[in-house]
This record gives structure tokens, C-alpha cells and sequence, in this order.
């Protein structure tokens, strides 16, 4: 067997089954504490998502009589920076939503293709990807138990000609959090967490930091503009998916230690 193979880098054959080799070794060599701290942290995560599911459809949403609320029950700094529902606006929201989560996706997908050594590299990727899913299940199972239980009316409702899908689906009273701001700042959170422990080149960490904030910024700007959020509303869910993806990365990497890390 020549080098090349041993390292994994044998031009992609074999990469498969050497990073999955790899990966377990990397699993072996943790010690039985480690192992069900990260199991029970997935188990958490799935319960939390899982429970998220369940309330939010045994929740009857409330029935709009087709009359606006009014604004005045709002706290003024929400109030004042209300707007009506925007449709395209809401829908480019959607699409840096999407965005900042296929740049963590890009990110981990170069790392892995332009390594050297594809086996330690596939194992590296996979606990990567399992600590961002982490992090997804944690925030999105937090935002949705959140936003049932609060059932605050989303802006758009305090002016003429809200939302026809929001009304229709009842999602016009879950305004707090903001769930694409949480989801945007998870991405932001888990990306800078990953550049810094990963030690990419110090240029490119700045780019993609700045990227990553622009987009996370953009986006919980237009939740407002849209008249799908108030101001607190997208500060809320912000620094609920920035805390969590964030807080989540350095306690697995403290974890795992130099198994993963």
C-alpha cells in the first residue's frame, strides 16, 4: 500500500471508507463520559424539536375577525418602526435565510474537498455537520415552543391588507421570536465559532465573517421592513440562534476535545 492510500489521498478511491474509519477511531479513542455527554446533547436537541412539533399543532391559532389591531397596544419603539405586510420583501428574507446556511454548507464542503488528506478530513467534516444540526435543533425547537406559548400578534396586522397566507395559516399571531433571525444568526454564530477553531487564513476568516454578519443584518432588517417583525421580535430571535449555535460549537469542541477539536 502506498503512501498516498495511507494518508487517504489517493485521488478519492478508498476516501469513503477511510474517513469513515477514521471517524470511528476518533469515536474509540473518547472516553464513555464524553460519548453520553454528546448523545445526550442530541437527544435533547431532538426531544426539544420534537415537542416544538407537537404543541404547535395541538395549538388551535386564533381567528381574526378581519378587523386591524391596534397599534397602540404596542410598546412605542416597536410601534414606531411597525410597517404593512411586503411581499417582496418577505420573500428576499427568504432567500438570505437560505443563503447564510449554504455558506456554512459551502465552507465545510471546500474545507473537506481541498484537504490533503480526505479521510481525516471526512471524519473532521462529519462531526462539523453534526454539531451545526445540533445547533439547528436546539434553536428551531426553542423558537417554535416560544412563538406558540407567546402568540404575539405579528405587525402586519396593525395596518390594512396584512398577510393573506399568514392569516389563512394562523401564523399571524406568532411574531415573537423571529425564527429567520434566529436561523441567520445561527449560521453567524456557528460560522465565526468554526473559522476561529479551524484556523483558516486570517484574510478569509475576515471576508466570510463580514459576509456572514451583512447577510444576518440584512436579514432581520427586511423581517422588519416586510411587517413580518417587530424590533424585538428579530432582536430576540438573533440573539437566541447566535447564543445557541455558538455556545453549542465550543462545548462539543470542549468535549470531544483533541479527538474532534
Amino acid at each position: 500500500m502506498n503512501q498516498d492510500m495511507k494518508n487517504g489521498t489517493d485521488g478519492g478511491k478508498g476516501t469513503g471508507a477511510g474517513g469513515i474509519a477514521q471517524l470511528f477511531q476518533r469515536c474509540r479513542r473518547m472516553t464513555v463520559s464524553q460519548k453520553l455527554i454528546l448523545l445526550g446533547l442530541l437527544l435533547g436537541g431532538c426531544l426539544l424539536t420534537g415537542g416544538s412539533f407537537v404543541v404547535r399543532n395541538f395549538m388551535v391559532p386564533e381567528e381574526w375577525d378581519g378587523v386591524p389591531f391596534e397599534i397602540a397596544q404596542v410598546n412605542r419603539l416597536d410601534a414606531a418602526l411597525a410597517h404593512s405586510y411586503n411581499y417582496v420583501l418577505d420573500n428576499v428574507a427568504d432567500v438570505l435565510f437560505v443563503v447564510a446556511n449554504l455558506l456554512v454548507l459551502v465552507c465545510l464542503f471546500v474545507t473537506l474537498f481541498r484537504a490533503a488528506n480526505k479521510a481525516e478530513a471526512l471524519s473532521q467534516f462529519v462531526y462539523d455537520g453534526f454539531v451545526f444540526g445540533l445547533a439547528w435543533l436546539y434553536t428551531l425547537g426553542t423558537y417554535r415552543l416560544l412563538k406558540s406559548f407567546a402568540g404575539r400578534i405579528r405587525p402586519y396586522m396593525y395596518f390594512p391588507n396584512p398577510s393573506e397566507k399568514g392569516v389563512l395559516e394562523g401564523d399571524f399571531c406568532r411574531s415573537w421570536p423571529s425564527g429567520h433571525s434566529a436561523g441567520v444568526s445561527l449560521a453567524a454564530g456557528f460560522l465565526i465559532a468554526w473559522l476561529l477553531a479551524r484556523k483558516l487564513d486570517a484574510g478569509l476568516r475576515r471576508a466570510l465573517s463580514v459576509a456572514i454578519v451583512l447577510i444576518c443584518l440584512a436579514t432581520m432588517t427586511l423581517r422588519i421592513l416586510s411587517g413580518n417583525h417587530f424590533l424585538t421580535d428579530v432582536l430576540s430571535g438573533g440573539f437566541l440562534g447566535f447564543t445557541f449555535s455558538s455556545v453549542l460549537f465550543w462545548l462539543c469542541d470542549s468535549v470531544a476535545g483533541k479527538d474532534f477539536a
